[in-house]
This record gives C-alpha cells, sequence and structure tokens, in this order.
C-alpha cells in the first residue's frame, strides 16, 4: 500500500509506524473482521444444532441446549444475548413502542436494563448522567482537535516547507484524537438510548392517568 510505504521512508519511531500502518489495515479490511466474528457465531450454531440431532441427548441436557440455541439465534439477530424471561421482557417493551422506538436504542441501553421481580427495570444513576454529558462535551470537542490536525499538515504542505517528519506528526495526532472521540461520543449511546425509551415510559404513564 502506498501509504504504508511512504511511512517507512521516514525518519519515525517504528512503533508509531506500524500502529499506523495497524490503524489504516482496520479501517481498510474492518468488514473482514465483522465476517470472521459472524463466522464464529455461525460456526457455534451449527455445533449446537448438530448436537442436538444426537440421540443420546435427553432430559434437561437437551433443554438447556435448546434454550441455548434460542439464545445464540436472537444474539446473531439483534447483538442481545439474555436469557429467556429477560428477552422476551425486552421484546415485550419494544412491541409497546408500537414501532416509535427503533430495536437498536434497546440493544444500546441493555447495561441498564435489569430483570427484577418479572419485570423491566431501566436504571441510569447520576454518575452516569453525568459521564454521557462529559462524553458529549469533550468527546466532540477531541473530534476537532482531531480533525484540525489532519487539516493543518494540508496548509503546510501548501504554503510552508517544514520536513515530513514534521508534518507527520501532526498526521498521528489526527489518527490519534479522531476514534478517541468517536469512542467517548459512542460510549454515551446507552444512556441516551435508556433514557429515550425511559421517557417513552413516562408519556404512556401519563396518557394512562
Amino acid at each position: 500500500m502506498d501509504i504504508i510505504k511512504y511511512l517507512t521512508t521516514l525518519d519515525v519511531n517504528p512503533i508509531i509506524i506500524s500502529m499506523i500502518s495497524l490503524g489504516i489495515w482496520l479501517v481498510l479490511n474492518h468488514r473482514h473482521v465483522f465476517d470472521l466474528f459472524e463466522y464464529r457465531q455461525k460456526s457455534k450454531l451449527k455445533n449446537i444444532e448438530t448436537a442436538l440431532k444426537s440421540e443420546h441427548l435427553k432430559g434437561l441436557t437437551k433443554l438447556h441446549l435448546e434454550k441455548a440455541l434460542t439464545t445464540e439465534h436472537f444474539y446473531l439477530s439483534t447483538g442481545i444475548r439474555v436469557e429467556e424471561k429477560f428477552r422476551e421482557a425486552i421484546i415485550t417493551e419494544h412491541q409497546n413502542t408500537h414501532g416509535e422506538i427503533a430495536f437498536r436504542h434497546f440493544k444500546r441501553a441493555l447495561p441498564h436494563f435489569y430483570f427484577e421481580q418479572e419485570q423491566l427495570i431501566i436504571r441510569v444513576t447520576k454518575v452516569e448522567t453525568w459521564m454521557y454529558w462529559y462524553g458529549i462535551i469533550a468527546g466532540s470537542l477531541v473530534l476537532i482537535t482531531g480533525a484540525l490536525s489532519l487539516l493543518i499538515p494540508l496548509y503546510l504542505l501548501l504554503f510552508t516547507t517544514l520536513e515530513d517528519s514534521a508534518i507527520l506528526s501532526y498526521i498521528i495526532s489526527g489518527i490519534t484524537f479522531i476514534p478517541f472521540g468517536i469512542f467517548m461520543l459512542i460510549e454515551g449511546q446507552s444512556v441516551f438510548s435508556a433514557k429515550l425509551i425511559q421517557k417513552y415510559r413516562e408519556q404512556i404513564k401519563k396518557t394512562k392517568n
């Protein structure tokens, strides 16, 4: 790849070059990484299905594998892996929204879901709320800083005579800041989705009262 070949010609720490090269490879080949993960999940499903065909499986062992198969199918389809009653409570909660809240929000809000006394409880603490707003503000600032760090080299290349290694330092900063900023923003999705579902719940209660 031309970018990686270019990096190797510069007088830069080999570890930094390796990190940048790995980042570029992951960006360009992320689909293959996801395909590998999906392949492993499907292999697990096939192993369970093969085991269930065995005549030696009976009683609770067979029942356990049947439940495990359902759980894995649901996980492969939705990305949620929870026990049967918990899973059905989430499905029921989603059906109660009549499609007004996409199922992806239930997947994101999973860390804030609790199944207690046969009911689905949504719990977001004050600390989690504070961290959510911190992530939004700080993540946005880091993301903007990273974007500027990638734009500065373009200006330097056009209007200055700085060495390649100096320009590369800005590129490294941008490549470092942007993923970190995106990560901080993504981390807040669970709180956002949980609060969205909570708000809908409260609206339904008000209309019933």
